[in-house]
């Protein structure tokens, strides 16, 4: 078992399956004392690893050093309420520890266009029909994700039909031409690589459920990082078990161009708190947040940032991620903020703004007040706009700058 475990880098398991056994004797002691050492080295190993993998391109590596993968002292487990399984620190975690370096296991993937609207399913066609051992694992890797029964697959259906509702909504395209597009799109991969289409749409579902995106982001917002941008799609089983949370203690980033990704920890953790990633940007709060994230990833978030009580910390700093700064009231005090209502209270895009937008500076008027907060909300909506056309107004460099 502590072999197997060598294979993935669970170094902190080695030793938990290991210890039993440290003062054993016989023909075995040699290889425990060897197994031991190896877990020992290749932990402390990790930050010397991740530094040479920032460094490499996809075209310079096809495969990842020895010394890697990387599993770090974290656990599965069954967790409560809705979540299902999830991983948990198995001992204290402090702020900055490389949790995880994991290679994608699917071949890479280019970003979506219009020629090619799944990619991922497209490169993994390719190689299940190529047929052989990688083949035959990714089918097993496939039959082992997320959804796996005809419930869950019945519910993430629903689910991807209502972010595809959304998402045609905003751009003002019929829902029918799109799930038609794609549909047509699978059945076209299907019949290139003599596959049947039921099992493509079924390995897209999982594909498109459990992707992710090796972009270099902060808080789920992408980051102006150079070359980083141009990341594309791919399948991590481990680090797909991170569940989410909006005020998430681990952050992933892309390693070797793309074929690898590493997850560190951006907080302390302490023993049997859970591990978490963000599944979308956090710069929305409130219940606009929560409402993208059912339509997304269909389940309405409880995590300690959304279910934070009135007059709580994380409630307040919620309210203050929306605040508008008064540049006539003094620094230094909050007086200077105009804040918002309970984020979390409806409707979601009015909620936003303050009921009462009376200066309490009283440097303005109410009408002043009104005209001021109606222009600065005028802007921030043009600035969305440029955001989500950014290709057509400048490029997105400009769009992102804004």
């Amino acid at each position: 078992r502590a072999k197997s475990l060598l294979s993935l880098g669970a170094c902190d398991a080695i030793q938990a399956v290991l210890a039993p056994y440290k003062n054993v004797s016989g023909p075995q002691a040699a290889d425990i004392s060897w197994l031991l050492k190896a877990a020992t080295e290749r932990e402390a190993n990790v930050p010397a690893l991740v530094d040479r993998l920032l460094a490499t391109s996809a075209s310079d590596s096809t495969r990842l050093p020895a010394e890697a993968p990387y599993f770090g002292p974290m656990a599965l487990r069954h967790l409560e309420g809705r979540k299902g399984r999830g991983l948990v620190a198995s001992r204290r975690i402090p702020k900055g520890t490389v949790l995880l370096v994991e290679r994608t296991v699917f071949p890479l993937a280019p970003p979506e266009t219009p020629e090619h609207p799944v990619p991922l399913l497209e490169a993994l066609a390719r190689q299940l029909s190529q047929g052989g051992p990688r083949a035959d694992m990714m089918r097993d890797l496939l039959g082992s994700m997320h959804p796996l029964s005809d419930d869950e697959e019945k519910t993430s259906r629903e689910r991807r039909r209502a972010a595809i509702s959304s998402a045609t909504a905003k751009h003002a395209l019929p829902q029918q031409a799109l799930e038609a597009y794609e549909g047509a799109a699978i059945a076209s991969i299907a019949a290139a690589h003599g596959l049947p289409k039921h099992t493509l749409e079924a390995y897209d579902l999982k594909i498109s459920l459990n992707q992710m995106e090796m972009k270099h982001r902060v808080k789920g917002e992408l980051v102006d990082a150079g070359a980083f941008k141009s990341y594309t799609r791919g399948l991590f089983p481990l680090a797909s078990l991170l569940n989410h949370s909006c005020d998430a203690n681990t952050q992933f980033f892309p390693l070797a161009g793309g074929l690898a990704m590493g997850v560190r920890a951006i907080q302390d953790i302490e023993e049997g708190e859970e591990c978490t990633d963000t599944y979308i940007g956090l710069s929305t709060v409130g219940a606009h947040r929560r409402s993208k994230l059912e339509k997304t990833h269909g389940f309405w978030c409880a995590c300690r940032r959304c279910s934070a009580p009135s007059g709580s910390i994380l409630h307040r700093l919620e309210c203050q991620g929306q605040a508008l700064v008064c540049p006539l009231a003094a620094e230094g005090s909050e007086t200077h903020l105009l804040l918002p209502g309970d984020p979390y209270a409806g409707p979601i895009l009015p909620g936003y703004w303050p009921a009462d937008p009376s200066c309490r500076t009283r440097h303005l008027t109410r009408e002043q007040a009104e005209v001021r907060l109606g222009e600065v909300r005028k802007r921030f909506e043009e600035l969305h706009t440029r955001l989500a056309q950014g290709d057509a107004l400048g490029g997105c460099d400009a769009a992102e700058a804004a």
